[in-house]
């Protein structure tokens, strides 16, 4: 009889770390992650990205990050 394997979820700490982050450093990181998108959307067209769940990780990060820089504005835009 088979059992179900165990997988850790790592969406939890990635939100943690990101939440952490001020407005002028989660910019940066969305330019970051936009970055690595492009690269990564090439080289999986050429064949050169060998890991090709890599661009679609990416993709969602940058969603996570962008999520949390619009909650953050819309919190600073309600306190004042």
């Amino acid at each position: 009889m088979a059992t179900a394997k165990k997988t850790a979820s790592k969406t939890p700490a990635k939100v943690v770390d990101i939440k952490t982050l001020s407005s002028a450093e989660l910019a940066v990181k969305a330019v970051e992650l936009r970055e690595e998108t492009v690269v990564l959307k090439r080289g999986t067209r050429v064949g050169d990205v060998q890991n090709v769940r890599a661009y679609t990780q990416k993709r969602r990060e940058l969603a996570r990050v962008l999520t949390a820089q619009n909650a953050l504005k819309n919190a600073e835009g309600k306190e004042k």
